[in-house]
């Protein structure tokens, strides 16, 4: 059975003007992705990302989640973030959280550690393209 090893990376840019074209062409990155790595920092709302990790998370695709609250005092887009927009930026992060853990997902809270994730899932990713048999044995 021939293996298809491919690395794909498609990070979605922080545009000021998000147009359907580019959303087209990254739906069509993501979906020949094997894995889907997205981070979910302090520095935007994440809002959508949020949504589509979920999505993804549930539809069964190999996520890798690294999740930051937004801590008091954070500055988005020019201004600081209130209170309650702060708790309700952090209830969704932790919505995913528990999304990912019924999923079975491992979700990560620093960044170099959803790397090493990725990076050691890509090992054995190319060490079963480079082993058929191997692939036997994580199947069972």
């Amino acid at each position: 059975m021939p293996c298809n090893c491919t690395v794909n990376p498609t990070p979605t840019p922080q545009v000021d003007d998000w147009t359907p074209d580019l959303v087209e062409i990254e739906a069509r990155h993501k979906q020949s992705a094997d894995y889907l790595l997205f981070v979910i920092d302090a520095q935007t709302r994440a809002i959508a990302s949020i949504v589509e990790a979920t999505e993804y998370c549930v539809v069964g695709r190999e996520v890798i989640l690294c999740i930051v609250d937004v801590p008091p005092g954070t500055e988005i887009d020019g201004a600081v973030v209130g209170e309650r927009e702060m708790k309700d930026l952090n209830r969704a992060r932790q919505y995913l959280r528990d999304v990912a853990h019924r999923h079975g997902i491992l979700v990560h809270d620093e960044v170099p550690h959803a790397l090493h994730d990725l990076r050691m899932r890509l090992q054995v990713f190319e060490h079963i393209c480079m082993d058929p048999a191997a692939e036997e044995l994580v199947a069972t």
